[in-house]
């Protein structure tokens, strides 16, 4: 019985030390590698977990990299600095002891992409920087403890480049936020950024203003002023919601209700990762 459980927890030492996290980003396992953390030397897309889980400082700005997938395994990571890479989506969710994080874009060319980051699970992070990202639309930090979090720029300035400057930030305390008071006092942000607690309902306001379906009642035609981005889909509903039509959405400024029965009707539309729905009457 004792060879048994002998055995038995050299094969479970054996499995943990053969534990590996994929990286399929080449950029990203070329940077562990060049900076000796993935130690079977080789870029064959996966690295020992052993190597990275107990890794607190990871400088690997600006190579290149499109994907962080596998940085969840970097479970003791305090420091990140991504800047300057291709990323378009970030997620440091699992990144628990986060204490700093660079992301953005200080040299003159927009290259991190992404237009919203979720912080809300980072309660440790102090210092936050997403400087000179032009896509940036939402900036999730309800963290619960806002208090520590005082070194934070999310400005943008770049030559040539148009900057979004209405962003979302999730916060603790709204009040304070808007009040310039601490910690918000000493953060850098446009001035067209707003604190909110729901930045989801915030960015489902704005696609509801920026999009118009009019004349409203219609007997035929209806046309669509859109100042937001490409719409993806557009559906019409009736009154029962049954679906009465899929709507070609490319290159869309107006459509036709002429032949439909006179009543109340659905239009469910998609504007990048957001959905509104708007009714029309149909005279």
């Amino acid at each position: 019985m004792r060879c048994l459980c002998l055995i038995l927890m050299l094969l479970v030492s054996l499995n943990n030390q053969a534990q590996t996290t994929t990286i399929p980003d080449a950029s990203f396992e070329q940077a562990l590698l060049n900076l000796q953390i993935d130690s079977d030397g080789q870029l064959n897309g996966q690295v020992l977990t052993a190597d990275i889980n107990t890794i607190t400082v990871l400088e690997i700005g600006n190579r290149g990299i499109q994907d962080l997938t596998g940085i969840e395994d970097f479970t003791a990571l305090e420091v990140l600095n991504c800047a300057d890479n291709n990323l378009t989506f970030l997620d440091v969710s699992a990144n628990l002891q986060l204490k700093e994080l660079y992301a953005g874009n200080p040299g003159e060319l927009p290259e991190n992409s992404f237009s919203s980051i979720d912080l809300n699970s980072n309660n440790l992070l102090e210092v936050l920087w997403l400087k000179n990202i032009p896509e940036l639309e939402n900036i999730y930090l309800k963290n619960s403890n806002n208090a520590i979090l005082t070194d934070v720029n999310i400005t943008c300035s770049i030559e040539g480049a148009a900057c979004n400057t209405a962003i979302c930030i999730e916060v603790d305390n709204v009040q304070a936020a808007n009040n310039s008071q601490a910690p918000y006092a000493s953060w850098a942000f446009d001035t067209g950024a707003n604190f909110s607690e729901n930045c989801n309902l915030q960015t489902l306001k704005k696609v509801k203003e920026s999009i118009k379906f009019f004349p409203n009642p219609t007997s035929g035609e209806v046309f669509i002023a859109n100042q937001h981005q490409e719409m993806q889909s557009l559906q019409v509903f009736d009154i029962a919601g049954k679906l009465v039509q899929e709507i070609s959405t490319k290159n869309i400024s107006a459509f036709s209700m002429r032949k439909y029965p006179a009543g109340l009707y659905f239009l469910k539309y998609r504007l990048g990762n957001n959905f509104g729905v708007q009714k029309i009457i149909k005279r």
